[in-house]
């Protein structure tokens, strides 16, 4: 029996009252929206009242702070000896733009000789991709000998090694925090860091919105933007525009 002008104060109270983020009332809007669609195939309702609900919330801001030059070289020496399967993960992040969950679930099979393929099932946006290689990266790979187990292995495996299961959601940040707070570097600095700190490293050193926008694999333009301070020419790809960690 609910209709669109009682829905609409629904969302209204969950941007005054509850203070919700733009993300977190879209989220209402696709499962109500998925519910009345379900009411209406088994005619338990005439029509869907969860329509064309305006853009309700705050936007949130939740990008992780960039690292200063000083914090990676501190972060630099006290990881990569310590642990090298954390050292490797921070690398890819930031060379690769590979998000954390993505790279978590990565088999050894993925990594070719100069790319790593994103399967379908595991990155953010639904879709197969292949993402650059650098070679301090492919290096790092070699000389921790993960290539050598079996292609079907989750290159982040548990107990530091490649393995038939890939590690916990939480467990490279929680590593990563753990250094961090051992070198007292602010907590606004996070493990996702490192990807953002290449995006920015990228735009400082004059990297085009394009090849941005495709090293990120951003599905707009507009998302790209947020990273972009200036556009230079396309001559060299995203990756030549890293400096070296």
């Amino acid at each position: 029996c609910c209709t669109r002008e009682q829905i609409i104060p629904f969302f209204q109270h969950l941007a005054n009252k509850r203070n919700l983020t733009k993300r977190s009332i879209f989220k209402y809007k696709q499962i109500l929206h998925s519910f009345y669609n379900w009411l209406v195939e088994q005619q338990y309702a005439a029509d869907n009242p969860v329509q064309n609900i305006p853009n309700y919330g705050t936007i949130v801001d939740k990008a992780p702070a960039p690292m200063e030059k000083n914090d990676i070289s501190r972060l630099k020496e006290h990881i990569q000896h310590r642990d090298k399967q954390l050292w490797l993960a921070c690398m890819i992040q930031y060379y690769c733009a590979i998000r954390p969950n993505e790279m978590r679930m990565l088999r050894v099979g993925d990594v070719h000789a100069e790319s790593v393929t994103i399967r379908q099932d595991t990155a953010k946006n639904r879709h197969k991709e292949s993402v650059e290689l650098p070679m301090p990266v492919r290096k790092m790979i070699e000389k921790l000998g993960y290539l050598n187990y079996p292609q079907e292995y989750y290159l982040f495996g548990r107990y530091g090694v490649p393995a038939p299961e890939p590690m916990g959601k939480n467990t490279m940040r929680n590593r990563f925090n753990a250094h961090r707070d051992d070198l007292g570097i602010s907590k606004a600095v996070k493990f996702y860091s490192w990807k953002h700190t290449g995006a920015i490293n990228m735009v400082e050193n004059g990297v085009s919105v394009w090849d941005l926008q495709h090293h990120m694999r951003h599905s707009s333009v507009a998302t790209t933007e947020e990273y972009i301070r200036q556009r230079t020419n396309r001559s060299k790809r995203a990756r030549d525009y890293l400096d070296e960690i």
